[in-house]
């Protein structure tokens, strides 16, 4: 550990808003922060599990408005862009 109990690669990294900064660049990445390691660990596991389900979900919905649009805009047996869209 580096000076003060701070881990090393850490140190200075307290201004980062990493929520924030996955949402600006438009990235779905499952997070989990914790700012302890002892008891939060056993928590760790099922909290990383929620995350990667709760983001193949979001995945799985894009898909399906991603296939709404092409359905309402294309034409069903040619798949050619309807006229006037």
């Amino acid at each position: 550990m580096g000076s003060r109990g701070r881990r090393p690669e850490l140190a200075g990294a307290e201004g980062v808003n990493v929520p924030a900064l996955l949402r600006d660049r438009d990235l779905d990445v499952p997070l989990v922060l914790s700012s302890t390691i002892g008891p939060d660990l056993k928590r760790l596991v099922p909290s990383v599990e929620q995350q990667l389900r709760d983001a193949e979900r979001r995945r799985a919905q894009q898909g399906v408005v991603a296939k709404a649009v092409q359905f309402a805009s294309h034409d069903a047996i040619t798949l050619l862009p309807n006229r006037g869209c």
